[in-house]
């Protein structure tokens, strides 16, 4: 399932830069080989201190989450996003468990552009590029 936000700036079309994190090993791959099949540079985190050493060194047309990346959840992952990369206006999208959707309206609030329900449909992340 898509939730989109109404706010936030459109990713440009063709190749793409994009951060891919979260701590289940085999999501990240999956997204990984599914948009490097379509042209995109794909930058892999495993962990928070991972996803905050890529934005320091890196910048991303979109980056993808996912919520459990922090022990407390999406709100609080975006909260700490939105303090540590206040200045830019990356397009972020945040991969969260069903039945989570009274989460939806705060973590659109802290910077979520998109929210995708798992389990994931590859096709869904491909129409996002």
């Amino acid at each position: 399932m898509i939730a989109a936000s109404a706010g936030g700036k459109n990713p440009p079309k063709g190749p793409q830069s994009v951060l891919v994190a979260d701590s289940e090993r085999h999501l990240v791959r999956m997204i990984q080989v599914n948009l490097q099949r379509q042209g995109h540079h794909i930058t892999c985190a495993f962990s928070l201190e991972e996803v905050f050493n890529a934005l320091r060194n890196q910048s991303f047309d979109i980056c993808i989450f996912g919520e459990m990346l922090h022990p407390k959840g999406g709100i609080a992952l975006l909260e700490e996003l939105s303090i540590f990369n206040a200045s830019q206006k990356t397009p972020n999208v945040l991969i969260t468990s069903k039945g989570r959707e009274e989460d939806f309206p705060k973590m659109y609030e802290l910077g979520a552009n998109l929210i995708l329900t798992r389990p994931i449909n590859p096709a869904e992340l491909l129409n996002l590029l």
